[in-house]
């Protein structure tokens, strides 16, 4: 059985000018790790928070381009391109099909000092949910008879940067009055998503894929339980298996209180 050949990749060149592959300087000294998705099964957890993947880069004349201080932004030799803010991408290719697993914008570089030492760089990455945890919204009008994708977009309409790309379910409801509680320059666009997502019942993430990664997706309140292909065939060659069932993550009974909107007559 063939294994997956994976790759790393940077746009030294700026956003949308090419892809370089990385892969020979990554450094084994300190693995790749990869976090992302919601954390939590509770039924308020329904938006992620900010995925990161870290790795460490070859600083030593050993690398790729045989240059000592080539992966240290402040060095003479380092390499053009290499700095805050620059695209990085993880994929994986396995049977002639590519699947880009992580999708993410450098955001930290930590070279390791001392020429008889370790001698390379560890980067981190964090994907396009940092980037709705640290945008406050600008002026986004209270937003009148919308359905949560559309909501979702004119919050994306708002930022500097908007993901790579997106899938976003219809929502099931439309909202007479939405956003009329995001206050300007206040109000980050991630706590507007938790407020969409538990109204819609919904979630919002951000996962990989075969085109670009870095896909922000919106599950309206049906799309799971309505699902009815197979994740997965548990067919006993597994070697380990947890099932757990909580009875804290049991309702059988609920208490809403609602407080509808009203409209003055006036300004």
């Amino acid at each position: 059985m063939p294994s997956p050949v994976f790759d790393l990749q940077a746009e030294f060149s700026g956003s949308g000018a090419g892809w370089t592959s990385i892969w020979s300087d990554v450094r084994a000294a300190a693995p790749i790790t990869i976090r992302y998705g919601i954390n939590g099964t509770s039924v308020n957890d329904r938006v992620a928070g900010a995925g990161a993947m870290s790795f460490a880069l070859d600083n030593s004349v050993m690398n790729s381009a045989g240059s000592a201080g080539y992966y240290s932004p402040d060095h003479a030799n380092k390499r053009s391109g290499f700095e805050l803010g620059i695209r990085c991408r993880l994929s994986a290719t396995y049977s002639g099909s590519t699947f880009y697993k992580f999708f993410g914008t450098l955001a930290g570089i930590h070279p390791m000092a001392g020429q008889y030492r370790d001698r390379y760089t560890l980067c981190s990455t964090v994907d396009w949910m940092d980037e709705a945890a640290r945008h406050p919204l600008n002026i986004v009008a209270v937003q009148t008879d919308k359905t949560g994708d559309q909501l979702i977009a004119t919050i994306i309409g708002n930022m500097k940067r908007a993901p790579a790309a997106s899938t976003l379910d219809v929502g099931k409801d439309t909202f007479p009055y939405a956003g009329d509680t995001w206050r300007d320059e206040r109000t980050m666009a991630l706590a507007a998503f938790q407020n969409i997502a538990m109204s819609e019942m919904g979630y919002i993430y951000v996962k990989g894929d075969s085109n670009t990664g870095g896909l922000l997706r919106f599950e309206n309140r049906h799309t799971r339980i309505t699902t009815t292909t197979p994740a997965s065939t548990l067919n006993n060659t597994m070697v380990n298996l947890t099932a757990r069932r909580m009875r804290s993550n049991v309702y059988n009974r609920f208490k809403v209180t609602a407080h509808p909107r009203t409209v003055d007559s006036g300004a």
